[in-house]
């Protein structure tokens, strides 16, 4: 297991069968692709989904202060 303060804790890979490290590794593998470039290339990137009113907050309130964001979903 990792660390006792994360706030998930994870089973080792070492622990993990071949099948579910592959089942892990590809799970949302596109959508993980997307955010990792965004976040290597831009300065602020917000990820999140349409109907969680924080998500819309937060964009207001970077386009409100005029910051440039990308935003996934």
């Amino acid at each position: 297991m990792s660390d006792i303060s994360d706030p998930r804790p994870l089973l080792a890979d070492a622990n993990r069968s071949a099948h579910v490290r592959g089942e892990i590794a590809n799970f949302h593998k596109k959508i993980v692709d997307e955010v990792r470039e965004a976040v290597e290339r831009d300065t602020v990137v917000v990820v999140g989904m349409a109907q969680n009113p924080f998500v819309k907050k937060a964009r207001a309130a970077l386009t409100n202060a005029g910051i440039p964001f990308t935003y996934k979903e």
